[in-house]
């Protein structure tokens, strides 16, 4: 009686895999085919990251004494490239000595690796029409470290012309289906990043996802490059960037894959425009000194870059000149104009500024046209003092409102262009001499340890100052209290718990359990360990 159960048991069972196992015959193939929503998991780890170009040039050489630089002030992520063109320099010949060193360095300062996929190589451009050489790339790629990197962004800034030819949501949609179906083959627990975008392009964006694209990858990269937060209002926009960016994935449900910001920074960049003016004004008596060049000055009001200086302070710099004349024309102005009238352009620098690609004067509405000439547009200096203000800010900012990683632009930089801003966006000097942003970032990473949770419940918004609280995994409490710009007088109650109050560059401040009031500045006071803290 028992052994006739035991048997039919036995048998049913088997009947069973036997059908679990023509099911997986069938839904495999599914996913091999598209995409499904693995949601793996970057979770629990630390938010810092930064850039460090470790492919090539003088980064690479002195690769130890940067690396150390960056585990020294805390960073645990670093963005790093392995190029297709310089992965496989000819056709069937792949190198992958550079990258091997690259990671093993990284291993030894214990630095983990965001590996990005990106750009394509002579024989098979551009890469989404050459996805089986695009995916040999990838497969061999990732198979040679998926052991040690497990996170893979599938390219870099693909909305911008400079980074991708014709940039389209559809193309690159095609590209990334392909690439998170390779990964996923590879390792299924692989984490896949959308391109981080050059800021929030939003109509790119859900052209993809309308693509197919919504469902291959797991977190959502992208580069909300701007100016200094140096009034509410723009500290507000922020939020409502970042807000747009999480609806629209919400209307797609997908709202549950988390926010990367893949880069993010601000050059201490200490030209200013009269200097500039000048060194154009030059620049034209060399190439046509008895001609008055008219110049097209394009600003879009409704996308001012930015610390740039506005369209009409832009044209009085220009009043009482002799050579030059100006038009002062906005973005819908594009459609229309007559190139061969002007001279020069005249602009403000952003990535996400509507006209792309000012060297080769592409433009997305009129096609191109070249002018002699180019002019770039600032308005206050930004000061390295005000770089290790923003640092701290934008990534505490960045988090509250829900940004899982942040990964600052850049670490290091030649400083050889002093005309030139994207030589300083870097948290060290060229003789790798520290600038007041590395003890800002040594000084954050320290008080929000890996493992810390954002508290919710606080609110950010205080009308003329901010504040951010979060846990630290053993249960202590911190904040971070600034003001946009100047300073402020506040009132506190600290509560119980309270441990130090430390300034922005991790200097202890002479800040008790009993203190009553505060001066807050841009410049961030961290309070550690008061489980409350009432402050007006």
């Amino acid at each position: 009686m028992h052994m006739n159960i035991y048997f039919q048991l036995k048998k049913l069972a088997m009947k069973k895999s036997l059908v679990l196992w023509a099911l997986s015959a069938i839904v495999m193939p599914l996913f091999m085919n598209g995409c499904n929503r693995s949601r793996s998991d970057g979770g629990g780890l630390s938010p810092f990251g930064i850039l460090v170009h470790l492919e090539g040039g003088g980064e690479n050489n002195a690769m130890i004494n940067h690396l150390d630089l960056v585990a020294k002030m805390g960073a645990r992520w670093n963005r790093t490239d392995f190029s297709w063109s310089h992965i496989e320099r000819s056709q069937g010949e792949w190198h992958f000595e550079t990258h091997d060193r690259i990671v093993d360095r990284l291993t030894e300062q214990q630095i983990r690796s965001l590996g990005i996929l990106l750009y394509d190589v002579p024989w098979a451009h551009p890469a989404h029409k050459h996805l089986d050489a695009w995916l040999t790339y990838v497969e061999k790629t990732v198979t040679r470290y998926k052991d040690r990197i497990r996170h893979w962004e599938v390219w870099n800034e693909p909305n911008l012309t400079h980074f991708w030819e014709n940039p389209d949501g559809a193309d690159y949609a095609a590209l990334l289906k392909a690439t998170y179906r390779k990964i996923k083959e590879i390792d299924p627990e692989l984490t896949v990043l959308y391109a981080g975008t050059a800021g929030i392009p939003l109509d790119f964006i859900e052209k993809s996802f309308k693509a197919g694209a919504v469902d291959c990858f797991d977190r959502m990269a992208f580069h909300p490059y701007r100016g200094e937060f140096d009034t509410m209002e723009r500290v507000v926009a922020y939020y409502r960037d970042i807000r747009a960016l999480q609806e629209l994935l919400e209307k797609y449900n997908v709202g549950d894959k988390k926010l990367w910001i893949t880069e993010m920074g601000l050059s201490s960049w200490q030209a200013v425009s009269a200097s500039t003016i000048e060194a154009f004004a030059e620049m034209k008596r060399g190439k046509e000194p008895d001609k008055v060049w008219k110049l097209a000055l394009f600003y879009n009001e409704n996308s001012p870059a930015g610390n740039a200086l506005k369209a009409d302070e832009i044209v009085a710099l220009f009043d009482g000149r002799e050579d030059f004349t100006i038009d002062n024309l906005g973005y819908p102005d594009l459609a229309t104009i007559d190139v061969s009238r002007y001279d020069a352009l005249l602009s403000p620098m952003m990535e996400d500024y509507p006209v792309t690609q000012f060297d080769k004067g592409v433009s997305p509405s009129v096609g191109s046209f070249y002018f002699r000439g180019r002019l770039y547009f600032y308005g206050n200096p930004i000061t390295e003092a005000d770089q290790a203000a923003f640092l701290p800010q934008a990534v505490l900012l960045s988090v509250r409102f829900g940004v899982e990683r942040f990964i600052w632009y850049e670490f290091y930089s030649s400083e050889r262009n002093p005309f030139e801003r994207e030589y300083f966006f870097s948290l060290v000097h060229h003789n790798l001499e520290p600038k007041p942003a590395w003890y800002a970032y040594r000084t954050l990473a320290s008080v929000f340890p890996e493992g810390s949770r954002i508290d919710d419940a606080v609110e950010w918004n205080r009308t003329d100052f901010c504040v951010v609280s979060w846990i630290h995994p053993d249960g202590t409490h911190a904040w971070a209290v600034w003001t946009p710009s100047g300073t402020k007088q506040v009132s506190l109650k600290i509560g119980k718990g309270f441990r130090k109050a430390l300034d922005g560059a991790g200097r202890e401040l002479p800040v008790t359990a009993d203190t009553q009031t505060l001066e807050i500045t841009p410049a961030i006071t961290y309070l550690v360990g008061p489980r409350t803290l009432d402050i007006k």
